[in-house]
């Protein structure tokens, strides 16, 4: 029995041992992963760092890239606004250039009509010409005749001067007296 009982008593001592470097094991093991969780938990806040100073940094470079896109806005509403009013401009300058060939062609009709009047106005000056010749060959023929009347008059001279004095025959040779005298 008391190799029993101290076979049971190197069993529970054995049992004891067994479970106390069971229990040691199991300590280094949680050591070790507790070691292997401190060193997993300090790379991972080394990551963590990592992650927040990229992000910090992505935020820094989306404000500045907000910033070039509300700039790049800007300048798009500016060259719409340049657009526009370019676009304004060229279609008053269209307008302009159908007003000015407007203008053009009614100059050119003006000049045609001016060139017309002038060939007429020229026509006009030949035949006033012309006229005016026929009326000073008229006025010579004219004033022959009345040479020749006066002359042929100038026989009776004395009396058409009693006639003279008589007030209608003065009235219708008036033109005449200055030569009949």
């Amino acid at each position: 029995m008391i190799i029993l009982v101290m076979i049971l008593f190197l069993g529970v001592i054995g049992v004891s041992v067994a479970i106390f470097f069971s229990l040691n094991s199991e300590s280094t093991s949680q050591e070790k992963n507790l070691t292997k969780l401190k060193d997993e938990l300090s790379r991972k806040t080394k990551e963590l760092e990592e992650v927040r100073s990229s992000f910090a940094e992505l935020s820094k470079g989306s404000a500045e890239k907000q910033n070039r896109v509300e700039l790049l806005s800007e300048q798009v509403r500016e060259l719409n606004r340049a657009k526009d009013i370019l676009h304004q401009k060229e279609e008053s300058l269209i307008s302009f250039a159908k007003q000015n060939e407007e203008l053009l062609n009614d100059l050119n009709i003006q000049k045609a009509q001016v060139a017309k009047l002038n060939t007429e106005i020229t026509a006009l000056n030949e035949v006033y010409s012309g006229l005016k010749e026929q009326y000073a060959d008229l006025e010579k023929q004219m004033q022959k005749i009345v040479e020749e009347k006066i002359s042929s008059a100038a026989i009776i001279k004395e009396p058409v001067k009693e006639l003279v004095k008589n007030d209608e025959a003065k009235s219708f040779l008036k033109p005449n007296i200055n030569n009949v005298s």
